[in-house]
């Protein structure tokens, strides 16, 4: 079996050393081809893992949220062809599910490794990854419980921390360290962990002040380094030479050789690889009662669990375990029992190779090793558990309409939603998604895409629409993809259907739903990021629409272009139209119906052209409402087009139902639009120069022969055009019930 491992980097800490142990672990198994990714270099340890003699790669980011990191593990997803892809952390889940979605690879997440609560956005975006993960894997069982998960999921388990026996045996005493001297005649209490905020260390440093006021055979030695450790010295006096900070250290086995006890201050844990240390070392433990703690220590058998940020109880126990060195050293030899047969590297190991087998095999698991400790009260606790729904209940009426990210939009409920009556033949109940639709901000953007699925539902098919504010920020984009997985997850949906290729990434993540996207033109035609996702998740889709003949050369699909409502384009009386706008009879207005920030649509060319004609005014016409456009459209002379891209521009159409002639450069499939109607004209320059000729020449037409496109644009009747997209709904459903795998990006040759 191939497994790709990605993970952060090979720095010190608790994860990246059970890492190397199992990778360790792994390299002893004939069956595993194992390829190691790194998100960061981490010299710490590192150099263990390049003597395991594991292939090791390094994808070093430039930011923390870096996109070329996507496109080059997807070359490394596509080259490696992974039967399993397995994380430990929130960031390298966060770039491997996409792709994952994509190769449709299982992926195992493993980053719960603490037992945090919180609600924080970090915490919530870890909780929605977990949720669209395949299997998720803790090291305790409190870890597990945190994210509102329990070991009663066939896809939720607990695969515990292992110890190598090997470096204990292996591991020399350390009295002779120049660091440590101050120890010997004594005793050597000691804590090993990051100096974090998560990590007590000050209950731990004021203990050890309360125990020297009245002992002198005593040594305090703290082993790490981070971002507390200049506030944690500080907490002891100048003249105090019995608390020693040594620093990083990478002999740890070697410094828990000279301990008389471990001890962990914290707040929560997972299980704590540090107390496994001195178990395994066969030394007596106090550790907080927090997290996965109390699954590793059993409480006056092995060691003693003390209440969180207590100095005084701390204090206490340490003074019973140096005043009883009888009952010190029972709790060492259960500590390392405890270890033997319940944390070693070869269950570690064992359990992962056969959660790997169960995921390519398919099989309902029989359920993981909850070790002694958990079949003493986890069992029969978990079982009384219910687990939490798995994705938000999201439903469109709940959601505040300042909602920044994304937003649902259903019809309302009653009679007058024909996709509610099951009567109804061959309903469909589908979700848009899509980064344009109109809103309160810009209520003209993707009104085209509303006109279809208001059509779709007068045609008796139920439209929920999942709108994202994608240029507020990438971030939008993944929330997104959450939202599609648990709204799919939760609801039978029939079809998915991304608008735009970025929208068709966060679809890619629907849940076992056929995806139909549709390519309008821009996300084919400019950038070279929003080309390749289109791309890949065109050859992901179900099915492809695309709005032009010029897209279908670029990437293959059905040609439906976008359609208009002939109820609401419709030609109004200029006089009225002018008095209702406030403009002019004197004047000629060229209309311009786009935002003049959006640099594809060339405002500048537009108002170049304009300046060169007399009496004539440049009509801007931006964030408008759809039912207030055709007297816009009916008010002007000319409609003018001067983008250097286009897909198949809806506003051509829209004019042209309104009897409003078209000047326009030749992008898209404007020549097929306006293709036999006298009147209009397609300039094949774009210098303001030629505009302002095609203008001028439109603008002089007679007036006594009334300009007639409206019959012209009956083929764009929004109802036909609905009609062929719900076949290429139809072919979807079938293909992806009944149909072949669709072949991706990496088999292609």
């Amino acid at each position: 079996m191939k497994i790709l491992f990605y993970t952060d980097s090979f720095r010190l800490g608790g994860k990246e050393r059970q890492l190397v142990e199992l990778i360790k672990g792994l390299k002893r198994s004939e069956n595993v081809n194992l390829l190691v990714v790194c998100m960061d270099r981490g010299e710490f340890f590192e150099p263990d893992a390049k003597n395991l003699g594991v292939d090791l790669r390094f994808l070093p980011r430039k930011m923390r949220w870096d996109p070329s990191v996507l496109i080059r593990l997807y070359n490394v997803f596509a080259e490696f062809k992974p039967d399993i892809v397995h994380t430990n952390s929130l960031m390298t889940s966060a770039y491997a599910l996409p792709l994952a979605k994509i190769f449709r690879i299982p992926l195992i997440n493993g980053s719960i490794r603490n037992a945090f609560e919180d609600n924080g956005l970090r915490w919530k975006l870890e909780r929605a990854l977990l949720r669209c993960s395949d299997y998720r894997v803790a090291n305790s069982l409190a870890g597990l419980r945190s994210r509102g998960f329990s070991v009663s999921s066939e896809k939720d388990l607990v695969i515990y921390n292992g110890f190598d026996l090997e470096r204990t045996t292996s591991s020399n005493s350390a009295q002779d360290d120049p660091e440590i001297c101050a120890s010997k005649g004594g005793h050597v209490i000691g804590m090993a962990a990051e100096f974090r905020n998560h990590k007590d260390y000050p209950t731990f440093i004021r203990a050890a002040l309360r125990l020297l006021e009245t002992r002198k055979d005593v040594t305090f030695l703290t082993v790490g380094d981070g971002p507390t450790w200049e506030e944690c010295k500080r907490l002891v006096p100048k003249d105090c030479d019995r608390i020693l900070f040594l620093g990083r250290r990478k002999d740890v086995e070697r410094i828990v050789s000279n301990f008389s006890v471990g001890v962990l201050a914290t707040f929560t844990e997972g299980i704590p690889n540090f107390i496994m240390e001195c178990m395994a070392a066969g030394k007596p433990v106090i550790v907080t009662d927090g997290g996965g703690s109390k699954e590793l220590v059993l409480d006056g058998k092995t060691g003693f669990l003390v209440p969180p940020k207590d100095p005084l109880a701390l204090a206490e126990k340490i003074e019973f375990l140096l005043d009883n060195p009888d009952i010190a050293c029972r709790l060492g030899r259960a500590g390392r029992e405890r270890i033997e047969k319940h944390f070693s590297l070869t269950q570690m190991i064992d359990e992962t190779l056969k959660l790997y087998e169960h995921v390519l095999n398919g099989r309902t698991r029989s359920g993981p090793r909850l070790s002694m400790l958990s079949r003493d009260f986890g069992e029969c606790e978990h079982q009384k558990m219910k687990r939490p729904p798995a994705g938000p209940a999201r439903l469109a009426a709940e959601t505040p309409p300042d909602r920044v990210g994304a937003c649902f939009e259903v019809p309302k409920h009653g009679a007058e939603t024909p996709g509610e009556n099951s009567s109804v033949p061959n309903s469909l109940k589908v979700l848009f998604v899509t980064n344009m639709y109109p809103h309160a901000e810009d209520p003209a953007s993707g009104t085209f895409v509303m006109h279809q699925a208001e059509q779709l539902r007068k045609m008796g098919h139920r439209v929920d629409v999942l709108h994202f504010l994608g240029y507020r920020s990438r971030l939008n984009y993944l929330k997104s993809a959450f939202d599609v997985f648990s709204r799919t997850r939760e609801s039978n949906y029939d079809v998915v259907h991304a608008h735009y290729g970025l929208s068709g990434f966060p679809a890619l993540f629907r849940h076992k739903v056929p995806l139909v996207v549709t390519l309008h033109g821009g996300d084919v035609l400019i950038g070279t990021v929003q080309r390749l996702i289109s791309r890949i998740v065109s050859s992901l889709a179900d099915g492809v629409i695309v709005v032009s003949k010029g897209i279908a050369k670029k990437v293959p699909g059905i040609v439906i272009p976008c359609g208009i409502d002939f109820e609401l384009f419709k030609p109004r009386e200029r006089a009225e139209a002018r008095s209702r706008l406030g403009l002019s009879m004197n004047r000629r207005y060229v209309l311009f119906p786009f935002d003049p920030k959006r640099k594809v649509k060339r405002y500048d060319l537009a108002r170049a052209a304009c300046e060169r004609l007399t009496d004539t005014d440049l009509l801007v016409v931006s964030g408008v409402r759809n039912d207030e456009m055709s007297w816009y459209y009916s008010a002007a002379d000319v409609m003018l087009l001067c983008s250097y891209s286009e897909g198949s521009p809806t506003s051509v159409k829209e004019a042209l139902a309104c009897n409003l002639p078209v000047v326009s450069t030749n992008v898209g499939d404007v020549a097929e639009i306006m293709a036999g109607i006298q009147g209009c004209t397609i300039c094949g320059t774009n210098d303001p120069v030629s505009l302002a000729t095609a203008l001028e020449s439109v603008l002089r037409r007679p007036t006594d022969v009334p300009f007639e496109s409206r019959s012209a644009m009956r083929r764009y009747d929004q109802q036909e055009i609905a009609a062929s997209i719900v076949n290429v709904y139809k072919d979807a459903i079938k293909r992806r019930s009944g149909g072949p795998r669709p072949f991706l990006l990496a088999d292609r040759p």
